[in-house]
């Protein structure tokens, strides 16, 4: 699997503090004692506060919940993250759809004898763009929690930590592509097994799964099921032939 990378490894850098904000809790006091210009730093052009934007979480919060969020993840420990430096990100790959000429790319070996020539092979490429798509959670709060912003700061970062890695592990699996992304289940790469019967799972069905897999990714495949689903698993009885 892909290393879990450290918001310091996806970004190159360590979280740069605001100059008048240390930390989210005293974030949150200066937004209770309406001292904003503080804030200038983490101003955003978000729409959530109407026509002055909003503010962006301190970057040391922000990498707090983004570390933090291996320990809750499903999918986020066995990713593989590409730094970018703008909101798309184009990489090449190989084009191996049509697999007649070769597995990877349409590239294949030969064997050469003694004194022979190889011949050139010239593989097939694509290009892969990357959309980043944005996050967030919008959270109003009364002035009497505001006013103990130590407190409120512990609570919300775990608050925002698993629901932000739910959010991630939810797209990667079944995104839709519209405004969020494109999840395993609805990529044109997906491979799908007709179940052996509607609203269970029987042996046959995981035999089928196996049948389809990839044999390159067998041995590091991975089983995601839902917990109700396990149940079904661990007392799943084979016949005698």
């Amino acid at each position: 699997f892909a290393p879990q990378m450290s918001w310091r490894q996806i970004f190159n850098r360590q979280p740069k503090a605001a100059e008048n904000v240390r930390d989210f809790g005293e974030a949150l006091k200066i937004m209770h004692h309406g001292d904003l210009g503080k804030l200038a730093e983490l101003r955003t052009m978000g729409n959530l506060t109407g026509e002055l934007g909003g503010f962006a979480v301190p970057e040391p919060t922000w990498a707090e919940i983004w570390d933090g969020g291996y320990e809750v993840s499903t999918v986020m420990d066995r990713l593989r993250y590409f730094s970018m430096s703008s909101n798309s990100l184009l990489i090449p790959g190989w084009d191996s759809e049509d697999q007649s000429k070769g597995k990877v790319g349409g590239v294949t070996g030969a064997w050469i004898g003694e004194g022979l020539e190889a011949s050139r092979v010239t593989p097939r490429l694509r290009a892969i763009r990357y959309e980043a798509k944005k996050a967030g959670i919008f959270i109003s709060c009364t002035s009497e929690v505001f006013q103990d912003a130590v407190a409120l700061s512990s609570s919300l970062l775990p608050l925002m930590r698993n629901n932000l890695t739910s959010m991630i592990d939810a797209s990667v699996l079944t995104g839709s592509g519209a405004g969020e992304p494109t999840g395993i289940l609805n990529s044109p790469a997906a491979v799908n097994v007709t179940r052996d019967s509607a609203g269970t799972v029987s042996f046959d069905d995981l035999a089928a799964m196996m049948g389809r897999m990839l044999p390159s990714s067998i041995r590091r495949c991975v089983w995601i099921v839902a917990p109700s689903v396990f149940q079904v698993l661990v007392s799943l009885q084979v016949g005698a032939a």
